[in-house]
């Protein structure tokens, strides 16, 4: 019986040393009523996160923009042609949105993406 070995490269730095200052989100939003019901966000660098379920919206985004304070970028699956603008929609006022400097250019030009 052959013992799996992994190989690993002594150029690069260990895994655990792999921690990119990025905020992941996804949102879970309704296909009728377009509210954000779910969503949930980590941190890369800090191991921080927030699952928000349904009860107080307003808090639960409040949160996720202290959670965003000092990322490096932002990403998602359908980042930018859904979970920005379903952010944006609700609370246009989110730091973590300005961040994304040309977010607000895109936003404010109505140019598609």
């Amino acid at each position: 019986m052959h013992k799996e070995t992994v190989r690993t490269n002594p150029g690069l730095p260990p895994r655990e040393a792999f921690k990119p200052r990025c905020l992941s989100i996804d949102l879970e939003v309704g296909i009728k009523d377009q509210r954000i019901h779910r969503f949930a966000a980590i941190r890369g660098d800090t191991g921080e996160s927030l699952v928000y379920r349904g009860s107080d919206l307003g808090r639960a985004l409040a949160q996720l923009d202290a959670i965003a304070e000092g990322a490096a970028f932002v990403l998602g699956h359908n980042l930018i042609a859904f979970d920005l603008p379903n952010l944006a929609a609700v609370r246009p006022d989110l730091r973590l949105l300005g961040f994304i400097g040309w977010w607000n250019q895109v936003n404010s030009s109505n140019t598609p993406v």
